[in-house]
């Protein structure tokens, strides 16, 4: 078996896109018309790149299973990050604090089922 490179966890709301504030709170991007990549991703990303480590997103978006988003909104943010950023995955927990579930953060679930995806 060939050894598997290092990787990188990256969350996505605040780090690499603008969180947006509302209220003084930060929340993710609406829909694409609210979406910017932060000014520090790009260069940030492409070091850890030459350094040799895969990319992943891991980014808990529990408004979809509150009903503020749907799934296909989500799908279009991140299809904009991948396209604009040398990521290797993107992994999404859906699921609200209250369902429990084996793949919102702090649980080990997205990374699992990105480690299942890239180690072959």
């Amino acid at each position: 078996m060939e050894p598997t490179k290092p990787a990188v966890f990256l969350d996505r709301d605040g780090v690499l896109n603008e969180a947006i504030i509302r209220n003084g709170r930060p929340y993710p991007p609406g829909d694409l018309s609210e979406f910017v990549i932060t000014s520090g991703a790009p260069a940030a990303l492409e070091e850890l790149k030459r350094g040799g480590f895969l990319l992943i997103v891991i980014s808990n978006q529990p408004d979809v299973a509150r009903g503020k988003t749907n799934r296909a909104g989500v799908d279009k943010i991140n299809t904009q990050l991948a396209a604009n950023l040398p990521l290797d995955a993107i992994e999404v927990c859906e699921h609200d604090d209250k369902e429990q579930c084996d793949c919102r953060k702090p649980k080990l679930g997205m990374i699992l089922r990105a480690r299942g995806k890239l180690v072959h």
